[in-house]
């Protein structure tokens, strides 16, 4: 622990956070998030990610690609290897930097982690916009030091202050992650109306799959924002 007290931690959001995120450094975070191995993909790999954009943005509309996109991945997961999947979860925040903000984390002057936010779509009671926060990663030699929980709190105070009354949601399947939506005043949800907010529908057996992989929802709305 001593080794850390003299080591200088910094955040930073929006475009200067953005900037710190380069090519190898989405890799870098997406193999993070698969707890995969550095490997660049092949020129197969990036034809087939181009190619499930391309018909996405066509036929897709804006507020259903991230479930569609989910959906097809979740079908194909279990014939990619450690490579296919973070090309994926690179692409991913590629979009995630052009359509929402990151916020990012350094350790003297390197990058420790990273997370993200957008807006999704509307709650359908209320019509307030709904914020998702995505692709929380901090890297394992930087992990224990309270930052990955200073990354979902510096989040989710940029949404309010950005949108004051926005719900705000995060879908995980991270214990810890539970545990810090509990304690922070999230309230759970039923994992179907995780993949409604994001334009999508399921049915039986998909919920039961998801519920066996450990997924569950988190809604923080905005009468019960922390002071």
């Amino acid at each position: 622990m001593s080794e850390h007290k003299h080591q200088h931690v910094e955040f930073q959001f929006g475009d200067k956070a953005s900037g710190l995120i380069d090519e190898r450094a989405r890799w870098k975070l997406a193999l993070n998030l698969i707890e995969g191995t550095h490997n660049m993909p092949d020129s197969f790999i990036g034809k087939l990610r181009n190619t499930l954009r391309d018909l996405l943005s066509q036929a897709i509309p804006r507020h259903q690609r991230s479930y569609t996109k989910w959906k097809i991945l979740q079908a194909i997961s279990p014939f990619l290897g450690k490579r296919e999947k973070a090309g994926f979860a690179a692409e991913g925040m590629k979009t995630l930097q052009k359509e929402g903000q990151m916020v990012t984390a350094t350790v003297d002057g390197e990058l420790a982690g990273a997370g993200g936010f957008l807006q999704i779509g509307t709650h359908p009671t209320d019509g307030k916009p709904v914020f998702a926060m995505q692709r929380g990663s901090v890297f394992p030699k930087f992990r224990g030091r309270g930052i990955g929980s200073q990354l979902m709190k510096l989040r989710q105070f940029e949404i309010q202050r950005i949108q004051p009354d926005a719900h705000i949601l995060m879908e995980t399947k991270t214990q810890r992650v539970k545990q810090w939506c509990i304690s922070h005043g999230y309230r759970e949800i039923p994992f179907e109306e995780v993949i409604r907010f994001h334009g999508g529908k399921t049915n039986a057996d998909e919920l039961l799959e998801l519920q066996k992989q450990g997924w569950t929802g988190f809604l923080l709305s905005p009468e019960k924002k922390e002071d």
